[in-house]
């Protein structure tokens, strides 16, 4: 007897819900480590495809893209070093 758990599709779904919680929570603690309003708009041409609605979902975005490209194994540290460093970037071409 096969569980549940084993079919294809489930798994599927489970590794998607991982993969979500992962970006949820990824992006909470970048946007409070960074004091980032969520609510607000500034970031989401950067981060996001640009049809984001705050950057909350912008940030969200980005963080799913890089651990999608990654196959999921880029760490909360690395994450944070990144968006520094994109953050850092973007500011010096405007000053």
């Amino acid at each position: 007897m096969r569980h549940i758990e084993n079919f294809p599709m489930i798994k599927k779904l489970n590794a998607e819900s991982d993969l979500n919680r992962l970006v949820r929570n990824h992006t909470d603690v970048l946007l409070s480590v960074f004091k980032i309003p969520p609510h607000e708009t500034a970031l989401v041409s950067l981060f996001g495809s640009g049809l984001e609605l705050d950057n909350k979902e912008a940030l969200r975005s980005w963080v799913k893209r890089i651990l999608l490209d990654s196959q999921h194994h880029v760490s909360l540290p690395k994450l944070r070093d990144m968006l520094e460093r994109k953050l850092t970037n973007f500011s010096q071409g405007w000053i």
